[in-house]
């Protein structure tokens, strides 16, 4: 999916979550793309947008929200 577009129609309050972000083993299964995704996406939008990501026993995920 496309995180541009996603956020672009995110409201004032509202989160994006990505599923599988660094995840890996032992638990979880790798998705360069994502992680790919999700790091660009930040770096280019770092003024406007912060994310948030947890990591449990290889599985991961990241929620991305407006600065306030």
């Amino acid at each position: 999916f496309d995180l541009q577009a996603a956020a672009s129609a995110l409201s004032y309050h509202g989160v994006i979550l990505v599923d599988d972000f660094h995840s890996g083993p032992p638990n979880g299964v790798a998705f360069d793309t994502v992680n790919a995704g999700v790091d660009d996406f930040m770096q280019r939008h770092r003024s406007s947008f912060v994310g948030q990501s947890w990591h449990k026993e290889g599985k991961g995920m990241c929620l991305i929200r407006r600065r306030t």
